[in-house]
């Protein structure tokens, strides 16, 4: 992280998605699962393409349906490649443990092991890529919440809990009905297909007083598993890797409060990437102010 913020000081004006918020969490998951780093362009070129082909088909062209096809091949060959690799040498990763486990009669497939490997790859560098972003925009829209920030760095934990509530990095997911039930006037029959607008969840006046305002003092002096959004969805389904998201945003977020303490959107609308899934700034240029 130190060196990513030392580039961006020394350039001053810079696109921050693409020199800092991208950048920090795929070194981050390229390290834990095990991918050199020498690859990483390879794999965000792969997941602009997957993430891209994740909303529905017919909002998609012939060109980007195939590439999404494409990428999710690529990836599929190059870790079997390095699933390979891990059977002989186990790295200390968390892809040689999971090809230990599937050498030691697990439940996974092959087929199933690259297809954990990607899933990884994208989950845990997509969605933190975005969430810094929005968690950075919400802030510089918000002056009065930026300078309790500046004035009391503990509230990172809030800021970063609100953030994801206000504008989380997952539009919707979906559910199948394992049963009949009625809710709110709706009937859903077993085996219907669900979507389930997080974004408009966490906006729920219901729940939230005041939804669409951004407001830390909602998290502070609140347990971090106490709050109600659903960004993270919940249950069976809450996202695995949940805690190193937030860990991920409270660190980066802590190293900007003190290296580049007054640094300054250079747009007050920047463009956000065309996905309906994903929601995310597609460039942030900012001027990196110590």
């Amino acid at each position: 992280m130190a060196e990513l913020l030392d580039a961006a000081l020394d350039a001053n004006e810079i696109d921050l998605v693409e020199s800092f918020n991208s950048p920090l969490p795929l070194r981050l998951v390229c390290e834990l699962i095990g991918v050199p780093t020498a690859d990483m362009l390879l794999f965000r070129k792969w997941s602009a393409a997957i993430v891209r082909g994740v909303d529905p088909d017919y909002l998609l062209s012939p060109q980007e349906i195939t590439a999404r096809y494409e990428a999710e091949e690529a990836f599929e060959r190059y870790f079997e490649v390095l699933a390979e690799d891990r059977r002989v040498h186990h790295r200390g990763d968390l892809l040689s443990d999971l090809v230990a486990a599937r050498e030691n009669n697990d439940v996974l497939s092959d087929h199933e092991l690259h297809e954990i490997g990607a899933m990884l790859m994208i989950a845990g560098h997509e969605t933190t890529v975005n969430a810094l972003g929005t968690m950075l925009i919400a802030l510089h829209r918000n002056p009065r919440q930026l300078e309790l920030l500046k004035t009391d760095p503990d509230l990172v934990p809030a800021v970063v809990e609100e953030a994801l509530r206000y504008d989380p990095p997952i539009q919707f997911t979906s559910r199948v009905a394992l049963q009949d039930r009625e809710l709110d006037g709706r009937t859903f029959e077993r085996g219907d297909g669900i979507i389930l607008m997080v974004g408009a969840a966490n906006r729920d006046p219901a729940a939230f007083p005041d939804p669409d305002t951004f407001e830390i003092a909602r998290y502070v002096d609140r347990p971090r598993s106490a709050p109600r959004h659903l960004t993270f969805s919940n249950g069976p389904h809450r996202c695995l890797g949940a805690q190193l998201a937030r860990m991920e945003m409270d660190i980066a977020l802590r190293a900007l409060l003190v290296r580049a303490p007054h640094l300054e959107l250079l747009t007050d609308e920047p463009p956000y990437r065309d996905l309906y899934l994903f929601r995310g700034p597609l460039r942030l240029p900012v001027r990196m102010r110590p």
